[in-house]
């Protein structure tokens, strides 16, 4: 009988529905809880519910402008679940995002799955030693 218990949960916020979509069922084939999230304004309830490990978090959501919203204290509403900026923006741009914000990585859409789920295991493994010591 395998393990059935998910290897992390991660929190998708991303306008594009379909793709957010797309990427958690991909995950979700990989062992991971993931879940979408399209509406800005319910984030913090959503993320108390949840309680994510992880959350990929879409720069491009017209109400939310992600990197602004960690920079004004949303990092809070994320505890200690690593955040990692998702895009299809420039990669140098999103590098530079992501340091300007404080978020703990990136990813441009356009990368690989194999990309994606590198990043996302690394992330969490990184957290996880973190929060051991």
């Amino acid at each position: 009988m395998r393990d059935t218990k998910p290897k992390s949960t991660i929190l998708i916020i991303d306008d594009d529905e379909s793709f957010a979509c797309g990427v958690r069922d991909f995950l979700a084939d990989n062992g991971y809880a993931a879940f979408v999230h399209t509406n800005p304004i319910t984030i913090p309830f959503v993320v108390r519910e949840i309680e994510p490990d992880l959350v990929l978090l879409d720069v491009g959501i017209p109400v939310l402008a992600g990197p602004s919203f960690l920079k004004a204290g949303a990092r809070r509403i994320f505890q200690s679940a690593p955040v990692i900026l998702f895009s299809g923006i420039q990669s140098e741009r999103l590098a530079r995002l992501c340091g300007e914000s404080g978020a703990d990585g990136y990813l441009s859409k356009s990368s690989s799955c194999d990309d994606i789920l590198d990043a996302i295991t690394l992330r969490l493994s990184d957290q996880r030693a973190a929060t051991q010591h």
